[in-house]
């Protein structure tokens, strides 16, 4: 059976559009040029989900753009060897991101049968918390998508992730075309406000940073 989130189209033009893995020069190449042209300070990674691969296929690209000088962050898949993560660390990312997507098991489970098949919806949450311990606060991020699975779910994950020291980053749900959900409908205005406050109330509860890039080196 597929195991493609389904709300998800990424990868579907690899082969066609894109290459599978990027050259460390070719990403290099173009975050110089969006530091000397642009003035950009943070360079962000998106690995997908590509099973256990991500956090030591990352290294090379992440030790190579800090000796541009730029703040670096990756979303990658969680591993159960945390050990990983540290060597991040060592390298010098400053900010870790986790889609976890969604806190109900059951809807995990259902939107996203990769990620509950290969990894687990458990390793998430202890990814996000082993993290949130060894970095500032707000260095960490863990994604969720509001508007399909039951709000106080949502809701639930927001307090949760904040109160680790992490970030709760939320995407509201829009059907994306080509997607096994595009036909799904986007949620409505007053819930997803809602969502939004819990976010701005969960992080002043927590001390957790808001719209603010720290040690942002002078360009």
């Amino acid at each position: 059976p597929a195991l493609n989130c389904r709300f998800c189209t990424t990868g579907n033009n690899v082969g066609e559009q894109e290459v599978v893995d990027k050259a460390v020069a070719d990403v290099v190449e173009v975050a110089r040029a969006a530091r000397d042209e642009s003035g950009v300070t943070f360079v962000h990674l998106n690995a997908g989900f590509q099973g256990n691969r991500g956090v030591q296929f990352a290294e090379p690209y992440i030790a190579a753009l800090k000796e541009l000088g730029v703040l670096v962050g990756a979303q990658l898949a969680p591993e159960k060897d945390f050990s990983r993560y540290d060597r991040l660390l060592e390298l010098g990312v400053d900010h870790i991101s986790f889609c976890l997507e969604f806190v109900d098991p059951a809807w995990f489970a259902k939107i996203c049968p990769g990620k509950e098949r290969v990894l687990g919806q458990q390793v998430f949450f202890d990814s996000i918390a082993y993290c949130a311990k060894r970095m500032s606060r707000g260095s960490v991020s863990g994604e969720i998508i509001a508007g399909v699975e039951p709000l106080e779910q949502t809701l639930k994950g927001i307090d949760w992730i904040a109160a680790q020291g992490a970030f709760p980053t939320v995407c509201i749900f829009r059907p994306t075309v080509g997607s096994d959900m595009e036909d799904w409908p986007s949620p409505g205005y007053e819930e997803m406000r809602q969502v939004m406050a819990n976010v701005y109330d969960a992080c002043r509860r927590n001390w957790i940073p808001d719209g603010a890039a720290p040690n942002r080196p002078a360009m």
